[in-house]
């Protein structure tokens, strides 16, 4: 899997929030996407994974060197980031299990697997919104980084999780990450810079 950004650029009314961006990821690479507060970080990830659309350039999916469709790219993709959140009305076990009829899990990972992976197997029939932030980013990542997808988008991982939690998701995202392209979108916390380990783009270097 290859994303390319072609002269990408976002702006909101007449204000250019970067410019400019030229980048390939590839399979088989961990990228960072790093800026200051309000350079466009989650605005680059938002617009990558078709969440919003740029109003300069394109972004291209290529797969076996076959362009993907804008209508199809979503298959392709996991994603777990702050903007995006759960349902509160569902448990967690009925949250896994609609998220698995639209994005499979890896393979030899079960629902049950993944319950007991982040702890939270004695609290599988609570509502979302019955449990606390932490558990809600455990779900939300392990979702996102057990799902059978060529490319993983991450914004902000860490959020959330105390010490032993950030552990977990870097052993995790490391044992997922084989022939998948995944860019991570950090403030620089350590946890999350630890994992990259490729190429990292500072979107404040695109600001006009």
């Amino acid at each position: 899997m290859t994303i390319e950004l072609s002269d990408v650029g976002k702006k909101y009314g007449k204000l250019w929030i970067f410019k400019g961006i030229t980048a390939t990821f590839e399979s088989n690479h961990i990228y960072g996407l790093i800026g200051f507060n309000g350079s466009g970080k989650s605005t680059l990830l938002q617009l990558i994974s078709g969440y919003t659309t740029a109003n300069q350039g394109q972004v291209s999916f290529r797969e076996s060197e076959k362009e993907i469709d804008v209508d199809q790219r979503y298959q392709k993709l996991a994603i777990a980031a702050p903007y995006l959140d759960l349902f509160d009305e569902f448990s967690v076990r009925e949250t896994i299990a609609l998220h698995a009829k639209f994005k499979p899990l890896a393979h030899g990972v079960s629902h049950s697997d993944l319950l007991e992976e982040i702890d939270l197997a004695k609290h599988q029939d609570k509502l979302l919104n019955q449990l606390s932030s932490g558990m809600r980013q455990r779900l939300k990542l392990a979702l996102a980084i057990y799902s059978k997808t060529p490319v993983l988008l991450l914004d902000e991982p860490s959020a959330n999780l105390d010490s032993r939690w950030s552990d977990w998701f870097n052993e995790s995202l490391s044992n997922q990450s084989k022939n998948r392209l995944v860019i991570i979108c950090t403030n620089s916390q350590e946890s999350e810079m630890r994992c990259i380990n490729s190429a990292i783009l500072n979107v404040s270097d695109y600001q006009h």
